[in-house]
Order: structure tokens, then sequence, then C-alpha cells
């Protein structure tokens, strides 16, 4: 039996229908699964401070209550900021509704269309065709929705920040028995050749080496996934800075707001930029009604995006922490597929903690994938 498994067509086909049946789960319990990583992400995220508390004599219970404290705090300033910007949009939206109206019909008679529908254009008649009631009803539902994932987030981060430790150390223990168990059956083999014994001595010493050995290589996995999400978060934090300063210096309004959407649209590759950077040129077209103007501004953006994106995030995180632009690409549709939106967030950051796994693993193969998936 051992030996057909060991068939290399065997176990490939059996990987197959594990990472279908995985796919599955992930997909279905996806309402379990995101708050989860999005738990660990802060778990991480919130470690170097713990440490450094807990080395002050802070007991574990304050240290909880200090991250929850920071995180209540940074959601309910999001909240205010989004809620302040919606009003501050909502009072000049008639101002941009004119501008955009004459600029479109201006276009329009540019390019000699002179048809009802572009010579006497409004915004306000395309809103008026809209279901508004359908809209309201999924605007509460996805509230509803994104409230109950906050609360899973916050419940999976305290159980996570209590029992992180004792997870690992469960992990720690399974492989370091596997690990004997294989070493030992080796040197026993080899004793056995040379008419040698395998005292208890050798034994102990054995399961030192390879307790040191596990306990080395967990710390790695853990310290580069803590890295890499430290440095993910302050590199799109600096897209944001960048161009929320340059939409500032062209005098774009709701600079901040871009600022802000340029930060969270860096964690989806690709897509995320572009749209970081075509939507303040949008709002530069309404705003200056110049084309020519909005390009500038547009260009500019694009390659900001593209300096700190392709030059100086590699430098920062280095070519063992980078992705394959190919692996980005099939990460983000199939993290998109399994999780939608939020998939699509994540894909990079999941799929980039997978390639440090794979790269820490003892096995051939995994090393093999994540040699694959380097940039």
């Amino acid at each position: 039996m051992k030996r057909i498994f060991a068939e290399p067509g065997v176990k490939f086909s059996i990987s197959i229908v594990g990472l279908f049946f995985t796919a599955v789960i992930l997909r279905e319990l996806q309402q379990i699964f995101i708050p989860l990583i999005l738990a660990y992400f802060l778990y991480y995220a919130f470690e170097p401070m713990n440490v450094y508390l807990r080395k002050k004599r802070f007991p574990a219970w304050s240290t909880m209550i200090i991250d929850l404290f920071l995180m209540s705090m940074v959601f309910y300033l999001a909240i205010r900021f989004f809620y302040s910007s919606f009003l501050n949009f909502s009072s000049q939206i008639i101002v941009f509704e004119d501008k955009l109206n004459s600029l479109i019909m201006e276009t329009a008679a540019g390019f000699g269309l002179n048809e009802p529908p572009f010579s006497n254009f409004s915004i306000s008649d395309l809103l008026s065709e809209m279901d508004f009631g359908g809209i309201a009803s999924g605007f509460f539902t996805s509230t509803l929705s994104f409230i109950s994932a906050l609360f899973f987030v916050v419940l999976f981060f305290i159980f996570v920040n209590s029992g992180h430790e004792k997870f690992l150390s469960v992990i720690k223990s399974k492989l370091l028995a596997r690990r004997i168990e294989q070493s030992s059956k080796k040197k026993k083999d080899q004793d056995a050749t040379t008419d040698e014994s395998y005292s208890a001595q050798d034994q102990n010493k054995l399961k030192a080496e390879r307790e040191n050995m596990i306990e080395s290589a967990i710390k790695d996995i853990s310290s580069q996934i803590q890295r890499y999400i430290i440095m993910k978060f302050f590199i799109s934090l600096l897209t944001g800075m960048v161009t929320g300063f340059t939409l500032w210096l062209f005098n774009v309004e709701f600079f901040i707001v871009w600022g802000v959407m340029a930060f969270i649209l860096n964690f989806i590759p690709n897509i995320g930029s572009v749209i970081a950077v075509l939507l303040p040129t949008l709002m530069a077209v309404v705003q200056f009604e110049s084309f020519g103007f909005a390009l500038v501004v547009g260009a500019i953006l694009l390659i900001e995006q593209n300096l700190i994106g392709n030059i100086l995030e590699p430098k920062i995180l280095g070519a063992k922490l980078g992705l394959n632009p190919l692996m980005v690409l099939l990460s983000l549709l199939i993290w998109g597929y399994l999780w939608g939106i939020v998939g699509m967030f994540l894909s990079v950051p999941l799929t980039a903690i997978l390639k440090i796994i794979f790269d820490n693993n003892d096995s051939k193969d995994l090393r093999f994938i994540g040699k694959l998936m380097e940039n």
C-alpha cells in the first residue's frame, strides 16, 4: 500500500484532490477564515509592541487591553474620517455635477456629437433612473456584514493573542516527534551496518539538536511573516502619503481621501494601483475642466506608483520575499475568486506567507514551489 501511495502519479492526483477540497472549504467557510486571517495579521502587527511591553514586565491582560484600545481608536478615527469626507463631498456635489455636465457636452461637441443625449447631458437624469431603494438595501446589508465581520476579527484576535504560543508549541512538538523518529530510524540503520550501539545519551543529544533546529525554523518563519506584514504596511503608507502630497501640490480636492485610498488600494496588486491613479485623475478633470492638466497629474501619480512598487518595494522586502509577477496575477485571481474583494486585498500577503513557509520546509517539492514563486 505504501508503495502505491509513493508513486509520483498517485501523489500528484492526491495533491490535486486535496487542493480542490481545500479551495471548496476556504470558499464555503470564508465568514470564518477571513476574520481569522485578519486577526492573525493584526497579531503580527502588534507583536513587536507586545514583546517590548512584556520585557517591561507588563502582564498579558494589560497588553491585550492596550491592543484592543489602539484597534478601537483606529477604527473610530477611520469611520470619523470617511464620514466627514462623505459630508464634504456631498456639500460640493452640485458644483462638481455642473462642471461634469458642461465638460461632457463640450467634449461631445468637439467630436461632432450633437445628438440630444450629448447636447443636453445631465448626470441628474442618469441618477434618477437608478434604483436607490435597492442600493440603500444593499448598503444596509453590507454595513451589517461589515459590523459582524469586525466583531469576529476582534473576537479571533483575543483568542489568537492568548493561544498563539500554545498553538506553536503543539506544532513544534509534533514536528519534533516526527523528526526524531525519522532520525532515530536512520541512525539505528547506520549503527546496524557498523555494529555500533545507539545509546539513550545519543538519543537525548539528537532530540536537543532537532529541538533547536525546529525552534530556529519556527522563529525564522514568524519573523519573516512579521517583517513582510509590517514592511508592506509602511510601503502602502508611504504610497498614500506621496499620493496625497502630490495632489495637495496640484490643489486637487479631497487629496487626503485619495491618499488614504492609495494606501488601501496598494494591497491589491496591479489593479489597485490603476484605480489609485485613475480616480484622482478623474477628479482633476472635473475640478479643473482640463484634460491636459489631469493627464499631467495622472502621469506623475503613475510614475510614483511605479517607482515605489517596482523599485523601492523590492529593495526593502528583498528578493527572498519578492513574488514572481505571474504568481502575483494568479494569486489575485485565485484569492479573488475564493473570497471576493477581501481576497484580492489579502492575495499578495497570503501568497508571500505561503512562500515563506515553503522556503523554510524540509520537503524538496515545497521548496521547489517556493523557488518558482520567487521573483
